[in-house]
């Protein structure tokens, strides 16, 4: 896991990325430090169903 810039990443691999957009944005807690957190990025083996599910109302 890698953090800064109120963004999180949370990857195996830089293939299949996917960005999702925390709005509002929330207080989140990493090594007993709180943070703000506005992205978080992770890598999937599907993208594309990630996103669907994600916007799927």
């Amino acid at each position: 896991m890698h953090f800064g810039f109120g963004r999180w990443l949370v990857n195996g691999s830089r293939k299949g990325l996917v960005a999702l957009t925390i709005d509002p944005p929330e207080q989140a807690k990493m090594w007993k430090k709180s943070m703000t957190v506005r992205e978080l990025w992770v890598s999937v083996t599907d993208p594309d169903a990630l996103v669907t599910a994600c916007t799927a109302k």
